[in-house]
């Protein structure tokens, strides 16, 4: 190699920058490092590092030396890291959270495709609150917590909610988690922002939280209204609570004087003193609150000294800015008005004035009770009257627990005279709760409301559910409670039964539908054809004609309980029913060989009701005959007359019922001992019961088990005139 010209060594790319590295170099006598590519023997381009120094003498640059080093395995290892700069970039890039990587002074220095696609394309060398927040100033500067700011401060991870503008300039909310980006040392040199977008979240826990703040204050004046009968305290207490959730400076509360149609200020707060003398009276129609009691709706200004609606008020050289006037409402009536105000400009929702109206409701309402309450206490017989009146009983307690006053109800649902009622402790009458709560009548002569359930006497079954309140003096003294109660036996009862049939019915569709679902799954998937596959389809065909079965018997049953089944009466010819029962059971009975013996009395004409239930009737009774029988078996059914009624009869030498079956017969779904032996809904006796049930019938069921059942159907004689 010596005496040869490094020159030798490159090709013309390599050579212009070893030219220009000795050129600017060398002429500056400056050291240099540069990376080139040098020929090998074999003309494969080696990647080498070169260092370079002047030669100089006596001042001048006479050389230069170079040592080459071998980069090859460097080089490989930085193709590495830039391919995998690459992935990693491709993997961030796909993430559809926006990330950004900022500095020190706050620029973007890289964001991903996201982030271009949210906040622009031009984002980047951009302070990082210039672009999500639309602002000079860096966020923690406003006053909230930047995520940016404490990873430089503190070095560690943080996580926050803030407020952004998307590109569009539109609102939006973004979860923000900042990391720290740290060098070799260990020191922070960046901060990487990972945001995504919670818009949609977070505006739903708004409107949740609204709809809960809502939902407080409403419980809140409900519990202020149902805990006094003072107008003057009531409407103190809500006024306290208005300006507490809105926010208000102050407010008043004009009632209406209906003798002198004017308003009067009942309560006030933050008002000065000469504006309360002016506006103390309003006569109706004047001012805003006048206005507003006349037009029964709610009024709000954002700037009550500049709304051009209002030209003269004693509220508008006030230094009032925003301003809302919500009527209380009666039944038909304002009664008077809620005046709320703030000495800024504020702006009243619709939600807010949606609920300031439903409190102005409320009030009204508590307003019109409470003078109600006040003309009842002017005449105690007037007041008598109308608890006697009530369904719900009523008794009162002193503070001892001595019963003091009952009204009718309370003797009624009870089942005690009020003369044995009043003097006895109420531990007498309301011993234990059913669910063992404490009693509620001790809580309300605690000052609490309070209620429960009790069973009067044990083995009668009846359930009367009490809510206990505590009477209060004017100076807030307890002097006793107060007992609502009502009889809810029916309710437990109802609500038990529909526990008991969603049981029953979930119970019994689940056998027919799980082979109807199983059969059909196998047929679909083809594992069964041929014969088997029509045995199949029979078994799927009877099972959706049971549950089919099953939903007519229920919703005939329920149309009946509930009234709504329309009862058509008609001429009953009994040998026409019976012949039809005949022709549908004909195929079933032939199958067992079964005699099916009639008999139907020639005398009976003229008789009246429902041919189609009547129908059902005898053919459910004379199905379960057929059912519940052994081929050969013997089956007699007989309509007869007897004085003023009519005999259905259907008697087999059938299977017969157990005795302990006989007490649940006609309970929905129950199937009893021969359930498993046959299939059925179990509904088919508690239709017959109903049917019966609305001809005014009854019926009779006799069996002996091995000796058959006889089922005797006995209705009223009903003639045209009684149809």
């Amino acid at each position: 190699m010596a005496g040869s010209s490094i020159y030798d060594f490159l090709d013309t790319e390599n050579a212009m920058i070893m030219k220009k590295e000795l050129g600017l170099k060398r002429h500056r006598g400056e050291h240099s490092i540069y990376e080139i590519n040098i020929t090998a023997k074999d003309g494969s381009q080696i990647p080498v590092l070169i260092t370079g120094a002047p030669i100089i003498r006596d001042g001048e640059v006479v050389g230069k030396i170079g040592i080459i080093k071998d980069f090859r395995e460097q080089a490989k290892l930085v193709k590495e890291l830039k391919e995998s700069k690459a992935y990693i970039e491709t993997i961030i890039d796909s993430i559809e959270d926006s990330i950004l990587i900022i500095n020190h002074d706050y620029r973007i220095l890289k964001a991903n495709v996201a982030a271009l696609t949210r906040y622009g394309n031009n984002i980047t060398e951009k302070k990082c609150h210039e672009i999500t927040h639309h602002s000079s100033r860096p966020c923690w500067m406003e006053g909230e917590d930047c995520p940016i700011q404490g990873v430089f401060t503190n070095g560690g991870t943080w996580r926050t909610i803030h407020e952004h503008y998307d590109e569009g300039g539109n609102k939006c909310y973004a979860e923000v988690i900042a990391s720290p980006v740290r060098n070799s040392e260990g020191k922070v040199v960046e901060a990487l922002e990972i945001m995504r977008d919670v818009t949609e979240r977070v505006r739903h826990m708004d409107e949740i939280n609204r709809r809960n703040r809502e939902l407080i204050l409403l419980n809140s004046i409900a519990s202020i209204i149902n805990q006094s009968i003072k107008a003057e305290e009531i409407f103190s207490s809500v006024l306290d609570r208005l300006m507490e959730a809105l926010d208000m400076d102050g407010g008043c509360v004009f009632i209406i004087d209906e003798k002198t149609r004017t308003l009067i200020c009942s309560c006030h707060r933050g008002i000065a003193e000469q504006c309360t003398s002016t506006a103390v009276r309003i006569k109706l129609g004047s001012d805003i609150p006048g206005r507003v009691a006349v037009t029964g709706e709610v009024m709000t200004s954002s700037d009550l000294s500049s709304d051009s609606r209002i030209s003269l008020s004693a509220f508008k050289d006030t230094g009032i800015k925003g301003y809302c006037c919500i009527p209380v409402k009666g039944k038909d009536r304002a009664l008077g008005v809620y005046c709320l105000f703030k000495f800024k400009e504020h702006f009243f929702t619709m939600e807010e004035e949606r609920l300031l109206r439903a409190v102005g409701e409320m009030t009204g309402l508590a307003l019109e009770n409470i003078r109600l309450y006040e003309e009842m206490r002017i005449d105690r017989g007037l007041a008598e009257a109308i608890l006697n009146t009530m369904s719900e009983g009523v008794c009162t307690v002193d503070t001892n627990g001595v019963i003091v006053s009952a009204n009718r109800s309370a003797e009624r649902i009870l089942g005690i005279p009020a003369t044995n009622l009043v003097g006895r402790d109420y531990t007498e009458i309301f011993s234990e709760p059913v669910e063992g709560d404490a009693c509620p009548v001790v809580k309300s002569l605690k000052g609490e409301k309070a209620s429960a359930e009790f069973i009067p006497e044990k083995g009668k079954g009846d359930v009367i559910h009490v809510s206990s309140l505590p009477l209060m003096d004017p100076a807030n003294r307890i002097y006793g409670a107060v007992q609502v109660f009502r009889d809810v036996t029916r309710e437990r009862e109802i609500d038990r039964m529909k526990t008991d049939i969603i049981r029953s019915v979930s119970h019994e569709f689940r056998a027919p539908l799980s082979a109807i679902v199983g059969l059909s799954e196998m047929l679909i998937d083809g594992d069964i054809d041929g014969t088997r596959a029509r045995e199949y389809l029979l078994t799927i065909y009877e099972e959706g004609m049971r549950l089919s079965e099953m939903v007519s018997e229920l919703l005939s049953i329920s149309k009946i309980e509930s009234g709504k089944e329309s009862i058509r009466f008609s001429n009953i010819d009994f040998p026409e029913i019976v012949e039809s029962v005949k022709r549908v059971l004909d195929v079933p009975v032939a199958n067992k060989n079964i005699s099916l013996l009639t008999e139907i009395d020639t005398d009976i004409q003229g008789f009246y009701g429902d041919r189609g239930k009547l129908r059902r009737l005898l053919l459910n009774l004379v199905d379960n005959a057929v059912k519940y029988s052994d081929p050969g078996s013997y089956i007699n059914l007989r309509v007869r007359y007897s004085g003023e009624y009519v005999i259905l009869e259907v008697s087999d030498t059938g299977w017969g019922i157990p005795e302990n079956d006989m007490a649940n017969l006609s309970k929905r779904f129950y199937r009893g001992t021969h359930g498993e032996r046959t299939k059925g809904t179990g509904l088919g006796l508690a239709l017959c019961k109903e049917i019966v049930r609305i001809h005014h019938g009854s019926i009779d069921i006799k069996s002996r088990l091995t000796k058959g059942t006889t089922v005797i159907v006995t209705l009223p004689y009903r003639r045209l005139d009684d149809a």
